[in-house]
């Protein structure tokens, strides 16, 4: 069963950014479901479209800073991997949820028999939920954690943890913004191509990225970064807007070229995405009510069923749109679809974690009934 933090000891701030990796996740599938991808950047809609696609990378970085930032201090315990309980049942109600909007037929005992091992199949393969990469990938950030943590937490010094994060950057993001140009006059007027010329630094870490964003989130619980909230919000929107224009300029004349400049991976997503986070940090929200901070908390603690379930909305609703508007791009269409998608996936979510709760209480009731001698965990 889950237990959250009170909300006196509770951060908005957190709880917001958690929400706003959520919907910049919900806002980059928009691109992924239409047209996009397929259409040249030649007019400013495209360039605006391009700016705010590359802007809305920062949603899984997001994700992983927080586990830095709030998960630095756990040590490798019982409690501590009985957490992953959670994450894996949802991942299952999830999944089954995504496996019943495919209507499966089930007409007989041998249908359901298909269906059941097809289930287990995909449940295992990740491929039920097609947004599922992420729980592989967070399963076993969440098992490293611990011994992440003391990595980190053994460096004595402010200097030493800046070094590490600096070599996991220099193995993981500078790859992918020095090793895509080639030194000739000649490319830089037009490059639009998306191969690695030039091999300045090795490539073979990048996909070791979730590292480097769990230790840069517990670097800024440490040492949050310096700055009015002023100055860190104009920064924030003077490099997205770079970012953004740097991937015009990159795919200028073609449609959306695609590299490791604009993934996860990329230097500039980090930059980013940690500028996000601060701003976030920076706010004062001693204004917030009660109300609204546990609003804002039950909202938070949906994203990671609402991330599984938005394919959901996601095929439903652009396959209705497509039928409608054809495969023109329609940038216009993001205003009203993103919202509609982000919704319905929270409220799914919410029914999702509803069974998840009365689930643990039955087997917590069951438990301590035959149980009742407490039992001391370390």
């Amino acid at each position: 069963m889950r237990h959250s933090p009170s909300l006196q000891s509770r951060n908005p701030a957190m709880d917001l950014i958690r929400l706003t990796a959520l919907f910049c996740v919900v806002s980059i599938h928009f691109f992924l479901h239409t047209t996009f991808y397929d259409t040249p950047v030649t007019n400013a809609v495209m360039a605006a479209a391009t700016i705010m696609r590359n802007g809305f990378m920062v949603c899984v970085p997001l994700f992983l800073l927080l586990s830095g930032y709030l998960l630095k201090n756990r040590t490798a315990c019982k409690r501590y991997y009985a957490k992953l309980v959670y994450t894996i049942v949802i991942y299952v109600l999830a999944s089954f949820c995504c496996s019943l909007y495919r209507k499966p037929v089930i007409s007989d005992l041998h249908g359901l028999v298909s269906y059941l091992v097809n289930l287990f199949d995909g449940l295992l393969n990740y491929s039920i939920a097609p947004y599922a990469w992420y729980v592989e990938m967070y399963i076993g950030l969440f098992l490293l954690i611990p011994w992440l943590n003391i990595l980190y937490n053994a460096l004595q010094t402010q200097q030493q943890r800046r070094y590490l994060i600096l070599t996991m950057l220099l193995l993981t993001s500078f790859p992918g913004v020095l090793n895509i140009y080639r030194f000739n006059p000649s490319w830089w007027l037009n490059p639009t191509s998306n191969h690695f010329y030039y091999k300045l630094l090795p490539m073979a870490w990048i996909d070791s990225f979730p590292i480097t964003y769990y230790f840069i989130g517990a670097y800024l619980r440490d040492y949050p970064l310096a700055g009015s909230t002023k100055r860190t919000l104009l920064l924030t929107m003077g490099f997205y807007l770079f970012n953004g224009l740097f991937n015009v300029y990159r795919s200028w004349g073609l449609p959306h070229v695609q590299g490791y400049w604009h993934d996860y991976c990329s230097l500039f997503i980090v930059i980013l995405s940690v500028l996000i986070f601060t701003t976030f940090t920076k706010f004062d929200y001693s204004k917030f009510g009660v109300r609204t901070i546990r609003l804002i908390s039950r909202l938070s603690e949906l994203c990671f069923g609402a991330y599984l379930v938005s394919w959901i909305f996601d095929d439903w609703i652009y396959t209705r749109f497509q039928t409608i508007f054809g495969n023109v791009f329609h940038l216009e269409h993001y205003f009203l679809i993103v919202p509609i998608v982000f919704v319905c996936s929270l409220t799914l979510s919410a029914v999702i974690n509803t069974f998840y709760d009365i689930g643990a209480n039955v087997i917590a009731r069951i438990y301590h009934h035959f149980a009742p001698v407490k039992i001391h965990s370390d």
